[in-house]
Formats: C-alpha cells, sequence, structure tokens
C-alpha cells in the first residue's frame, strides 16, 4: 500500500515512523510540504519532499494520504486516493494518538484497520448517490459492520424534531424490525455523541439509558459509535454493536470513523444534487415552491382552468406575528420555523396543489380543481395542526405556538385572471389580520 502525507506536524513524523515498521508491506512515497528539510529535525531519514499533489500524482500516486490540514477543493480533485484527516479537534488524530501510545496493538491488526478503512472508501462510489443516499450509506454500514465483526449496525439521521434521532437503516439479524423508530436523544446512549461530537466505546449496562427496551430486545452488550458530522453540523449518528465475546477496539473506532465520512459524503451528494435540482423552482429554507414558479403556475392554473370551466382555488397564509418571532428567537430559529412551516404544507396538501413561499412572510396555496367548500377545509385544518405545533425557541426544550391567518379567493366564482384571483386572496387575507389573529375569510363583493 501507498502511503503519502500532507502537511507537518510531530504527530505525522511518529505516524511516519510507525509505517516504516512495516518494511515492504507499506511505502511512503513523499511528503507534500513546503520547506520540509527545515522543519525536520527527526533521527530519521527525510521522506521525498513534493511540492504539491500533482507532484505526487506524476510519482504514481498513493491510496493513502494522512493530512494534518485540509485539502482545497482543487487538491481534493487530484488526489484519486482516501484521504484521513488528522488535523486539531479531529477524531482520526485521536485514534492515531491512542494508537502510537504503545497500547499493546499488534502490527497486524494496525494494517487491518488501514487495509479495512481503504477498501470501505475505494468499494463505495459515493459519487453514485446523487439519486438516493440511502443505498449507498446501506452499503458502506454493511462494509463496517463486517470489517469490524458486529453482530448489528445501525445508522440514526435527526428526525422532524431537533431532539429527536430515527433509525433509518440497520444491519444483523432482527435490526430492521426497528427501522423507523423515532428515538428521544434526551436520556439515551447517544445523547453524548449528538451533543459534544465525540465518538465512545462501551460496555452497555442493562436499564441505565432511554430506549432500554430497544437495547435488551436486540441483546447488546458493547457498542462503538461515531458522529456524523458536516460542516461542523451533527446530523446522526452510525453504531456498532456486539451481542458477546469482546468489547470494540481503536481499530474498530477507525474503521467505523472511515465508514461515517463515507456515509456523509454520500448525504453531501445527494443533497448536492437534489438542491441543484430543486434551486430553480425551490425556496431553499421552507422547501416550498418559490414566488417566480408559483407566479407561472397561477398562471398556467388560470388559463387551464378557463380552457376546461374548471374550478381553482387559492390560499394566501400569514403567520401571526412572525416578525416578533423572528426579533425574538433570532435568524437561525426563525429558518427553523419556517422550514417546519413548509413541512406541514407539504404534508396536508396534494400532488396536484402548489404550495409556495411568497416573499419572506406570506405563503401561497394553489389548489386546481377545487371548490371554495375544499378550500375552507382545508384552510381550517391548516389552521387546527399548525396552531398546535410545537414551534422552536431559543431556550432549550422550550416550545412556542403560531397561529395563522388565511385568506381564500376562488375562479371563475370571484375572479376572471390570475391578477384578480391573488388580489381577491390578499383582500380576504387583510379581512381575517383586521379580525384579529387566527382567522380565515373567503373573498366576497364586501371586501371589494
Amino acid at each position: 500500500m501507498r502511503v503519502a502525507f500532507y502537511g507537518f506536524d510531530q504527530l505525522a513524523v511518529n505516524i511516519y515512523e510507525s509505517l516504516l515498521g512495516f518494511g515492504g508491506q507499506i511505502e511512503v512515497v513523499g511528503w507534500v510540504e513546503k520547506d520540509l528539510e527545515k522543519k525536520w529535525n527527526s533521527r530519521l531519514k527525510r521522506p521525498n519532499t513534493l511540492s504539491d499533489l500533482k507532484s505526487l500524482k506524476e510519482k504514481g500516486g498513493a491510496h493513502l494520504l494522512i493530512a494534518t490540514k485540509n485539502l482545497k477543493n482543487k487538491e481534493r480533485e487530484e488526489f484519486e486516493g482516501e484521504v484521513v484527516y488528522i488535523g486539531r479537534n479531529s477524531p482520526m488524530r485521536t485514534l492515531f494518538k491512542v494508537l502510537l501510545r504503545g497500547n499493546g496493538m499488534a502490527e497486524e491488526e494496525l494494517e487491518e484497520m488501514l487495509r479495512s478503512m481503504t477498501e470501505i472508501s475505494g468499494k463505495v462510489r459515493v459519487f453514485e448517490a446523487y439519486s438516493d443516499a440511502f443505498p449507498k450509506m446501506g452499503e458502506i454500514l454493511e462494509q463496517a459492520t463486517s470489517a469490524c465483526h458486529a453482530d448489528l449496525g445501525y445508522l440514526f439521521l435527526r428526525g422532524e424534531m431537533p431532539d429527536e434521532l430515527v433509525l433509518q437503516i440497520a444491519k444483523g439479524k432482527g435490526a430492521d424490525n426497528f427501522v423507523g423508530t423515532t428515538f428521544k436523544i434526551e436520556g439515551s446512549l447517544l445523547q453524548p455523541l449528538m451533543e459534544k461530537k465525540r465518538s465512545f466505546l462501551m460496555e452497555v449496562v442493562p436499564g441505565e439509558y432511554a430506549g432500554g427496551d430497544f437495547i435488551k430486545k436486540m441483546g447488546m452488550r458493547y457498542i462503538v459509535a461515531v458522529p456524523l458530522l458536516t460542516g461542523g453540523s451533527n446530523m446522526g449518528a452510525i453504531m456498532l454493536a456486539r451481542r458477546a465475546g469482546e468489547n470494540f477496539s481503536a481499530r474498530d473506532l477507525g474503521v467505523i470513523s472511515t465508514a461515517a465520512i463515507q456515509a456523509c459524503a454520500s448525504l453531501y451528494v445527494a443533497r448536492l444534487y437534489s438542491d441543484l435540482d430543486k434551486s430553480t423552482i425551490r425556496d431553499t429554507v421552507s422547501d416550498l415552491f418559490n414566488e417566480s414558479y408559483f407566479k407561472q403556475r397561477l398562471c398556467d392554473e388560470v388559463g387551464r382552468a378557463r380552457r376546461y370551466s374548471l374550478n381553482l382555488c387559492l390560499l394566501m397564509m400569514e403567520v401571526d406575528g412572525l416578525e416578533d418571532y423572528l426579533r425574538k428567537h433570532g435568524d437561525i430559529i426563525g429558518e427553523l420555523a419556517i422550514s417546519d412551516l413548509g413541512n406541514i404544507i407539504l404534508k396536508n396538501t396534494r400532488e396536484v396543489d402548489v404550495p409556495a413561499r411568497y416573499g419572506n412572510y406570506h405563503f401561497a396555496i394553489l389548489l386546481p380543481e377545487t371548490r371554495r367548500l375544499g378550500a375552507m377545509r382545508l384552510a381550517e385544518r391548516l389552521r387546527r395542526v399548525i396552531s398546535e405545533y410545537p414551534f422552536p425557541t431559543r431556550e432549550k426544550k422550550k416550545f412556542e405556538q403560531l397561529t395563522v391567518c388565511i385568506g381564500i379567493s376562488s375562479f371563475p366564482a370571484n375572479a376572471d385572471s390570475e391578477e384578480m384571483l391573488l388580489e381577491n386572496a390578499m383582500k380576504a387575507l387583510e379581512a381575517a389580520r383586521r379580525e384579529g389573529p387566527h382567522q380565515i375569510r373567503l373573498y366576497s363583493e364586501e371586501l371589494a
């Protein structure tokens, strides 16, 4: 196996020294670092100095790049192997420190760990996850479960509520019975991992954690878990478990850490392609259609309704006191609330409907082939569901209730064009707001 280094610090030198002990099995092909001659004060023979990753490629490349600093996007494109980042505060830095401390790991075990890490990275082609990340993450979890000789493998992602995790993928006998189950983070064995973003190895103490039925039914005795980190955010966790035998080791932690990196990459690729696909017609915060697309569909649907003598209704909705809510809790919490509102609207509308974010504070829902009674029923349902929903606040574990006002107009009952349909819906919304929060008004001639 060919290994190269990128960046310089003492830990990298220590790793270099340990790799020399493998003789012909591992070849250190070079070190990408400026002024390596001045920095190198080790008694060891200095490796070949390379100016950049392009130079490394010209010398035949490497299977593994051990980096003390982050690669730039262009540099990452130039390197075709696996990158192990050991920079400050990284989990892999901690792992290598433990391995080099002389904790009794045999050279064969270290070699096996490096081989497993490389195999997980090489066999699963994460760039193919553009259509759906879950099949690729399933492959990654299966590889890690097998490489670590675990009986069970789980991949959790954050749920709709900030204090929840959902078991999305499971491997092992009986494990898939719990797929789709939602677990509370607080009191669970994953709480320290989710809050502090740190990996752990442990032996399970029966009855000590929330979700004990799940742990007991699956017969978990030993557990290793790592967070799924991307952009500083913790999206979830990968967890492996054994029912008997020996506890997991630092070697297993290295393997599962690599699996977590690959799982995050799969999610990133899928979301990147999804964002590119949606960016032209979707609002990035609410995931509803944007105003430009909505206006285009409004014109199309009015034309279709006129051509085939169909009914068409429009709901305009505004959250009561949304500006005060944003001022009180800040932009980040505000975006979470708008995202939740978008989810509520999407769950309560049909595929043929056109829900959109209209400006900063309004939401619009276009209802093809719908009479006013059907529109009123949807408005009432949205008003009730939103008023009962626990929206996030700055204070942990506390929530806030929000209400909405809704205005409704109908084609052809009280509008003969898309402009009039939109204008009348806004007039009905203004009338609802004048009557007070949490109101619904259907447009009528009295509002003209």
